[in-house]
């Protein structure tokens, strides 16, 4: 079984310069819950800095689909953009349970955290912002 050290370096490094791409684009940074946090409403609009902001919630697939998935015509630099977006989600997926995708904010422009539970059951994953409208 891995560390919270060592997935916290892997997350890292498979963020390295990736930037996650919406109507603007926002650098992708690895976060951790306070222990004993849990990302309820009040704690995600709290980290957010939006009190009283509407929390959505999505799935890891639904959340990436886009950033993944390959599609006919795409080129050889979106494709490795799509291999590093593919290599992150998996491993989120291979080291955190629990995945879940928040959005929080009443604008267009969303803090997002990615959070799901490591092995001594704290929380963490990932950090950006979208802006959706």
């Amino acid at each position: 079984m891995k560390t919270n050290e060592q997935i916290i370096g892997e997350l890292k490094q498979a963020c390295d310069g990736l930037m996650l791409m919406s109507e603007s684009d926002f650098p992708i940074e690895v976060i951790s819950l306070d222990e004993g946090k849990t990302p309820t409403n009040e704690t995600l609009q709290t980290l957010a800095g939006e009190p009283d902001s509407t929390v959505t919630e999505d799935t890891i697939e639904q959340f990436f689909h886009g950033r993944t998935t390959r599609f006919e015509g795409q080129s050889e630099t979106a494709f490795a953009l799509t291999k590093r977006f593919q290599a992150l989600v998996q491993i989120l997926k291979e080291n955190l349970s629990e995945l879940k995708v928040y959005r929080v904010g009443n604008r267009a422009n969303k803090a997002v955290y990615v959070l799901g539970k490591i092995g001594n059951g704290s929380w963490l994953g990932l950090a950006s912002r979208v802006v959706e409208t």
